[in-house]
Protein backbone atom coordinates (compact mmCIF):
# COMPACT_ATOMS: atom_id res chain seq x y z
CA UNK A 1 0.00 0.00 0.00
CA UNK A 2 1.55 3.49 -0.71
CA UNK A 3 2.10 5.95 1.66
CA UNK A 4 -0.41 8.02 0.85
CA UNK A 5 -3.46 5.09 1.18
CA UNK A 6 -1.88 4.85 4.66
CA UNK A 7 -2.14 8.48 5.41
CA UNK A 8 -5.81 8.56 4.05
CA UNK A 9 -6.80 5.25 6.06
CA UNK A 10 -5.44 6.34 9.00
CA UNK A 11 -6.91 9.82 9.01
CA UNK A 12 -10.51 8.39 8.20
CA UNK A 13 -10.47 5.14 10.77
CA UNK A 14 -8.07 6.58 13.23
CA UNK A 15 -11.17 8.62 14.76
CA UNK A 16 -14.43 6.83 14.36
CA UNK A 17 -12.67 3.35 15.89
CA UNK A 18 -11.32 5.43 19.16
CA UNK A 19 -15.07 6.69 19.22
CA UNK A 20 -16.13 3.35 19.37
CA UNK A 21 -13.80 2.44 21.72
CA UNK A 22 -14.84 5.34 24.22
CA UNK A 23 -18.91 4.88 23.65
CA UNK A 24 -20.51 3.32 26.69
CA UNK A 25 -22.98 0.35 27.07
CA UNK A 26 -25.86 0.86 29.65
CA UNK A 27 -25.34 -3.58 29.97
CA UNK A 28 -22.97 -5.33 32.26
CA UNK A 29 -19.87 -4.47 34.45
CA UNK A 30 -20.22 -5.31 38.26
CA UNK A 31 -18.01 -3.64 41.17
CA UNK A 32 -15.33 -6.61 41.52
CA UNK A 33 -12.86 -6.91 38.69
CA UNK A 34 -12.88 -10.89 39.40
CA UNK A 35 -9.87 -11.98 36.70
CA UNK A 36 -7.34 -10.85 33.57
CA UNK A 37 -9.54 -7.62 31.91
CA UNK A 38 -12.35 -7.41 34.39
CA UNK A 39 -15.90 -9.76 34.69
CA UNK A 40 -16.61 -9.64 30.94
CA UNK A 41 -12.65 -10.18 29.94
CA UNK A 42 -12.78 -6.55 28.30
CA UNK A 43 -10.40 -4.17 30.56
CA UNK A 44 -13.74 -2.22 31.20
CA UNK A 45 -16.01 -1.26 34.18
CA UNK A 46 -19.04 0.83 34.09
CA UNK A 47 -19.13 1.55 37.83
CA UNK A 48 -16.81 3.36 40.30
CA UNK A 49 -15.08 6.73 39.98
CA UNK A 50 -11.36 5.98 38.99
CA UNK A 51 -8.51 8.82 37.69
CA UNK A 52 -8.17 8.96 34.23
CA UNK A 53 -4.15 9.63 34.83
CA UNK A 54 -1.56 8.47 36.71
CA UNK A 55 0.57 10.67 39.36
CA UNK A 56 1.49 10.53 43.06
CA UNK A 57 -1.11 13.27 43.73
CA UNK A 58 -3.87 10.67 43.37
CA UNK A 59 -2.87 7.97 45.60
CA UNK A 60 -4.26 7.24 48.48
CA UNK A 61 -2.13 4.36 50.36
CA UNK A 62 0.84 2.58 48.56
CA UNK A 63 2.12 -0.58 50.50
CA UNK A 64 6.01 -1.97 49.48
CA UNK A 65 5.30 -5.65 47.83
CA UNK A 66 7.77 -8.94 48.49
CA UNK A 67 8.59 -9.08 45.42
CA UNK A 68 8.34 -8.12 41.65
CA UNK A 69 5.51 -9.59 40.05
CA UNK A 70 4.01 -9.34 36.34
CA UNK A 71 0.47 -10.20 37.00
CA UNK A 72 -2.11 -7.22 37.78
CA UNK A 73 -4.18 -7.59 40.79
CA UNK A 74 -8.19 -8.78 40.97
CA UNK A 75 -10.70 -7.43 43.33
CA UNK A 76 -13.30 -9.61 45.22
CA UNK A 77 -15.67 -8.05 47.89
CA UNK A 78 -13.69 -5.30 49.05
CA UNK A 79 -10.31 -7.53 48.71
CA UNK A 80 -7.21 -7.42 47.16
CA UNK A 81 -5.35 -10.19 45.81
CA UNK A 82 -2.43 -10.53 43.82
CA UNK A 83 0.76 -13.21 43.11
CA UNK A 84 4.17 -12.14 44.00
CA UNK A 85 7.62 -13.50 44.81
CA UNK A 86 7.96 -13.78 48.87
CA UNK A 87 11.10 -14.98 49.72
CA UNK A 88 12.17 -17.39 46.93
CA UNK A 89 8.90 -18.43 47.30
CA UNK A 90 6.02 -18.14 44.58
CA UNK A 91 3.00 -16.55 46.83
CA UNK A 92 -0.56 -15.08 47.24
CA UNK A 93 -1.16 -11.95 49.04
CA UNK A 94 -4.45 -10.32 50.06
CA UNK A 95 -4.78 -6.89 51.40
CA UNK A 96 -7.89 -4.80 52.50
CA UNK A 97 -8.76 -1.43 51.38
CA UNK A 98 -7.06 0.09 53.69
CA UNK A 99 -3.74 -1.57 52.60
CA UNK A 100 -3.92 -3.94 55.66
CA UNK A 101 -2.31 -7.10 54.56
CA UNK A 102 -4.90 -9.51 55.28
CA UNK A 103 -3.01 -13.05 54.70
CA UNK A 104 -0.09 -14.06 52.70
CA UNK A 105 0.36 -18.15 51.71
CA UNK A 106 3.19 -19.13 49.88
CA UNK A 107 3.12 -22.09 47.19
CA UNK A 108 6.82 -23.42 46.67
CA UNK A 109 9.87 -22.62 45.34
CA UNK A 110 9.92 -19.70 42.79
CA UNK A 111 11.30 -20.19 39.08
CA UNK A 112 13.41 -17.16 37.98
CA UNK A 113 12.22 -15.03 35.04
CA UNK A 114 14.23 -15.80 31.53
CA UNK A 115 14.05 -12.14 31.11
CA UNK A 116 14.63 -9.95 34.45
CA UNK A 117 13.89 -6.67 33.18
CA UNK A 118 10.72 -7.59 31.81
CA UNK A 119 9.17 -10.98 33.21
CA UNK A 120 8.77 -12.64 36.76
CA UNK A 121 8.02 -15.57 38.48
CA UNK A 122 4.35 -14.60 38.69
CA UNK A 123 3.28 -12.89 35.19
CA UNK A 124 -0.35 -14.86 35.53
CA UNK A 125 -2.89 -12.90 37.36
CA UNK A 126 -5.44 -14.79 39.40
CA UNK A 127 -9.31 -15.50 39.23
CA UNK A 128 -12.22 -15.78 41.45
CA UNK A 129 -15.43 -17.33 40.99
CA UNK A 130 -16.21 -15.70 44.31
CA UNK A 131 -15.44 -18.76 46.29
CA UNK A 132 -12.39 -19.48 45.66
CA UNK A 133 -8.66 -17.97 44.23
CA UNK A 134 -7.09 -19.98 41.45
CA UNK A 135 -3.49 -18.74 40.55
CA UNK A 136 -0.39 -20.17 38.30
CA UNK A 137 2.86 -19.27 38.29
CA UNK A 138 5.93 -19.74 36.00
CA UNK A 139 7.25 -22.94 38.17
CA UNK A 140 4.20 -25.01 37.22
CA UNK A 141 2.65 -24.20 40.28
CA UNK A 142 -1.28 -24.32 39.76
CA UNK A 143 -3.25 -24.02 43.17
CA UNK A 144 -6.57 -22.92 44.51
CA UNK A 145 -6.90 -21.56 48.03
CA UNK A 146 -10.10 -20.79 49.89
CA UNK A 147 -10.94 -16.88 50.55
CA UNK A 148 -8.96 -16.88 53.82
CA UNK A 149 -5.62 -18.15 52.30
CA UNK A 150 -5.81 -21.38 53.26
CA UNK A 151 -5.18 -24.12 50.40
CA UNK A 152 -7.57 -26.28 48.72
CA UNK A 153 -4.93 -27.81 46.33
CA UNK A 154 -1.77 -27.40 44.78
CA UNK A 155 -0.67 -29.20 41.25
CA UNK A 156 2.76 -28.80 39.39
CA UNK A 157 2.03 -28.63 35.81
CA UNK A 158 5.78 -28.97 35.18
CA UNK A 159 6.20 -31.36 36.99
CA UNK A 160 3.22 -33.50 35.25
CA UNK A 161 4.01 -32.20 31.48
CA UNK A 162 7.64 -30.88 31.38
CA UNK A 163 8.73 -26.91 31.09
CA UNK A 164 6.81 -24.68 28.61
CA UNK A 165 9.06 -23.98 25.69
CA UNK A 166 8.98 -20.35 25.17
CA UNK A 167 11.07 -17.16 23.91
CA UNK A 168 9.44 -15.09 26.65
CA UNK A 169 8.46 -16.20 30.03
CA UNK A 170 4.73 -17.57 30.73
CA UNK A 171 1.89 -15.77 31.04
CA UNK A 172 -1.46 -16.53 30.19
CA UNK A 173 -3.87 -16.30 33.46
CA UNK A 174 -6.55 -18.67 34.91
CA UNK A 175 -10.38 -18.81 33.77
CA UNK A 176 -13.12 -19.41 35.72
CA UNK A 177 -15.98 -21.08 34.27
CA UNK A 178 -19.53 -22.41 36.25
CA UNK A 179 -17.59 -25.88 36.72
CA UNK A 180 -14.03 -25.89 35.95
CA UNK A 181 -11.11 -23.51 35.97
CA UNK A 182 -9.52 -23.35 32.62
CA UNK A 183 -5.82 -22.92 31.56
CA UNK A 184 -4.14 -23.62 28.23
CA UNK A 185 -0.36 -24.02 27.21
CA UNK A 186 0.37 -22.24 24.49
CA UNK A 187 4.62 -23.45 23.27
CA UNK A 188 7.04 -25.29 21.30
CA UNK A 189 5.65 -28.47 21.91
CA UNK A 190 2.73 -30.62 23.12
CA UNK A 191 -0.26 -27.25 22.92
CA UNK A 192 -3.78 -27.63 24.88
CA UNK A 193 -6.41 -26.29 26.58
CA UNK A 194 -7.74 -27.77 29.60
CA UNK A 195 -10.04 -27.66 32.37
CA UNK A 196 -9.41 -28.61 35.62
CA UNK A 197 -12.35 -29.51 38.41
CA UNK A 198 -12.53 -26.57 41.06
CA UNK A 199 -12.75 -28.87 43.89
CA UNK A 200 -10.29 -31.42 43.52
CA UNK A 201 -7.94 -29.63 40.99
CA UNK A 202 -8.38 -32.88 38.81
CA UNK A 203 -7.69 -32.76 34.86
CA UNK A 204 -11.49 -33.35 33.77
CA UNK A 205 -11.06 -32.16 29.51
CA UNK A 206 -7.95 -31.39 27.49
CA UNK A 207 -7.90 -30.53 23.98
CA UNK A 208 -4.89 -30.47 21.71
CA UNK A 209 -4.28 -27.27 20.21
CA UNK A 210 -0.90 -27.87 17.46
CA UNK A 211 -0.58 -26.35 14.75
CA UNK A 212 2.10 -26.08 12.08
CA UNK A 213 3.95 -22.47 12.13
CA UNK A 214 6.39 -20.25 11.27
CA UNK A 215 9.41 -20.30 13.87
CA UNK A 216 8.06 -18.90 17.56
CA UNK A 217 4.36 -18.18 16.37
CA UNK A 218 3.37 -21.29 18.32
CA UNK A 219 4.20 -19.95 21.30
CA UNK A 220 0.94 -18.27 23.19
CA UNK A 221 0.31 -15.80 25.96
CA UNK A 222 -2.86 -14.95 25.73
CA UNK A 223 -5.88 -15.88 28.46
CA UNK A 224 -9.22 -17.50 26.99
CA UNK A 225 -12.23 -15.58 27.01
CA UNK A 226 -15.41 -17.24 28.27
CA UNK A 227 -17.96 -16.48 26.02
CA UNK A 228 -21.80 -18.00 25.02
CA UNK A 229 -21.86 -19.26 21.14
CA UNK A 230 -25.21 -20.60 20.31
CA UNK A 231 -26.56 -20.66 22.99
CA UNK A 232 -23.55 -22.78 24.63
CA UNK A 233 -20.81 -21.96 27.14
CA UNK A 234 -17.44 -21.87 24.84
CA UNK A 235 -13.71 -20.40 25.20
CA UNK A 236 -12.02 -18.54 22.60
CA UNK A 237 -8.51 -19.03 22.07
CA UNK A 238 -5.70 -17.04 20.05
CA UNK A 239 -2.69 -17.96 19.47
CA UNK A 240 -0.84 -20.44 16.84
CA UNK A 241 -2.15 -18.19 13.69
CA UNK A 242 -5.30 -20.03 14.94
CA UNK A 243 -8.81 -18.04 16.66
CA UNK A 244 -10.20 -20.99 17.98
CA UNK A 245 -13.80 -21.79 20.06
CA UNK A 246 -14.07 -24.66 22.38
CA UNK A 247 -16.94 -25.50 24.09
CA UNK A 248 -16.85 -24.56 28.21
CA UNK A 249 -17.91 -28.09 28.91
CA UNK A 250 -15.47 -30.70 27.56
CA UNK A 251 -13.02 -28.84 25.10
CA UNK A 252 -14.55 -29.95 22.28
CA UNK A 253 -13.48 -27.76 19.22
CA UNK A 254 -16.38 -26.06 17.78
CA UNK A 255 -14.95 -23.92 15.11
CA UNK A 256 -11.49 -22.85 13.96
CA UNK A 257 -10.21 -19.94 12.17
CA UNK A 258 -6.56 -19.70 10.53
CA UNK A 259 -4.76 -17.90 7.23
CA UNK A 260 -3.90 -15.45 9.33
CA UNK A 261 -0.87 -14.65 8.57
CA UNK A 262 -0.98 -15.72 4.54
CA UNK A 263 2.89 -14.90 4.46
CA UNK A 264 4.13 -17.10 7.01
CA UNK A 265 5.71 -14.23 8.40
CA UNK A 266 7.83 -15.97 11.63
CA UNK A 267 8.71 -14.13 15.49
CA UNK A 268 5.20 -13.54 15.47
CA UNK A 269 3.62 -14.88 18.72
CA UNK A 270 0.41 -14.08 19.94
CA UNK A 271 0.17 -12.19 23.09
CA UNK A 272 -2.41 -9.66 23.30
CA UNK A 273 -6.20 -11.90 24.21
CA UNK A 274 -9.33 -11.08 22.00
CA UNK A 275 -11.92 -8.88 23.02
CA UNK A 276 -15.96 -9.38 22.70
CA UNK A 277 -18.71 -7.08 23.20
CA UNK A 278 -22.16 -8.66 22.83
CA UNK A 279 -22.52 -10.10 19.45
CA UNK A 280 -20.01 -7.84 18.06
CA UNK A 281 -16.46 -8.41 16.56
CA UNK A 282 -13.20 -9.02 18.76
CA UNK A 283 -10.89 -6.70 17.08
CA UNK A 284 -7.08 -7.83 17.79
CA UNK A 285 -4.41 -5.95 16.81
CA UNK A 286 -1.77 -7.89 14.69
CA UNK A 287 1.16 -7.00 12.55
CA UNK A 288 0.83 -7.94 9.07
CA UNK A 289 3.32 -5.05 7.84
CA UNK A 290 1.89 -1.87 5.77
CA UNK A 291 -1.25 -4.21 4.94
CA UNK A 292 -5.28 -3.51 6.84
CA UNK A 293 -6.46 -7.21 6.50
CA UNK A 294 -9.73 -7.07 7.53
CA UNK A 295 -10.96 -10.93 7.73
CA UNK A 296 -14.72 -12.21 7.69
CA UNK A 297 -15.27 -15.07 9.47
CA UNK A 298 -18.50 -17.06 8.77
CA UNK A 299 -20.26 -20.39 9.71
CA UNK A 300 -20.72 -21.29 13.16
CA UNK A 301 -19.07 -17.94 14.50
CA UNK A 302 -20.69 -15.37 13.13
CA UNK A 303 -18.34 -13.20 14.10
CA UNK A 304 -16.12 -10.80 12.35
CA UNK A 305 -12.29 -10.47 12.96
CA UNK A 306 -10.84 -7.12 12.02
CA UNK A 307 -6.85 -7.15 12.09
CA UNK A 308 -5.86 -3.78 12.62
CA UNK A 309 -1.96 -3.02 11.94
CA UNK A 310 -0.32 -2.11 14.71
CA UNK A 311 0.95 0.86 13.25
CA UNK A 312 -2.39 2.41 13.83
CA UNK A 313 -3.08 0.78 17.47
CA UNK A 314 -1.11 -0.43 19.71
CA UNK A 315 -4.10 -2.27 22.03
CA UNK A 316 -7.07 -3.75 21.64
CA UNK A 317 -10.31 -2.06 20.95
CA UNK A 318 -13.64 -2.97 21.77
CA UNK A 319 -16.72 -1.37 20.35
CA UNK A 320 -18.98 -0.35 23.09
CA UNK A 321 -21.98 0.67 21.54
CA UNK A 322 -23.83 -2.18 19.37
CA UNK A 323 -24.78 0.75 16.90
CA UNK A 324 -21.86 2.45 16.35
CA UNK A 325 -20.05 -0.87 16.02
CA UNK A 326 -21.81 -1.68 13.47
CA UNK A 327 -21.81 1.43 11.78
CA UNK A 328 -17.97 1.12 11.76
CA UNK A 329 -18.53 -2.83 10.58
CA UNK A 330 -20.36 -1.08 7.13
CA UNK A 331 -17.82 1.72 7.14
CA UNK A 332 -15.10 -0.50 6.88
CA UNK A 333 -16.79 -2.74 4.26
CA UNK A 334 -17.29 0.26 2.20
CA UNK A 335 -14.03 1.20 2.31
CA UNK A 336 -12.61 -1.97 0.94
CA UNK A 337 -14.84 -1.68 -1.69
CA UNK A 338 -13.29 1.49 -3.11
CA UNK A 339 -9.32 0.70 -2.41
CA UNK A 340 -9.99 -2.86 -3.30
CA UNK A 341 -6.96 -2.67 -5.28
CA UNK A 342 -4.59 -0.81 -2.58
CA UNK A 343 -5.55 -3.98 -0.61
CA UNK A 344 -4.66 -7.41 0.06
CA UNK A 345 -8.13 -9.07 1.26
CA UNK A 346 -7.69 -12.51 3.27
CA UNK A 347 -10.75 -15.31 3.24
CA UNK A 348 -11.04 -17.36 6.23
CA UNK A 349 -14.07 -19.84 6.73
CA UNK A 350 -14.87 -20.99 9.91
CA UNK A 351 -15.46 -24.56 10.96
CA UNK A 352 -18.52 -25.62 12.65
Amino acid sequence: MNKQMTALLRQICLPFLTAAALEVSTSLARADWPGWRGSASNGSTLTGNYPTRWGEDGITWKVPLPGKGGSTPIVWQNRIYLTTPADGQDAVLALDFSSKQAWLTKLGPESSPKHKTLGSSCNSSPATDGKGLFVYFRSGHFAALELDGSIRWKINLTDRFGPEKLFWDQGSSPVVTDQHVILTRLHDGESWIAGFDKATGEMRWQQKRNYETPTENNNGYTTPVFFEHAGRKALMVWGADHLTAHAAADGSLLWSCGEFNPEGTGYWPAIASPVIHGNLPPIEPIDLGEFLTPSMVGGASGLLIANLIQTFFKNALVPQGAALGFLIVAFVTVLLVIFRKYLRVEDVYARG
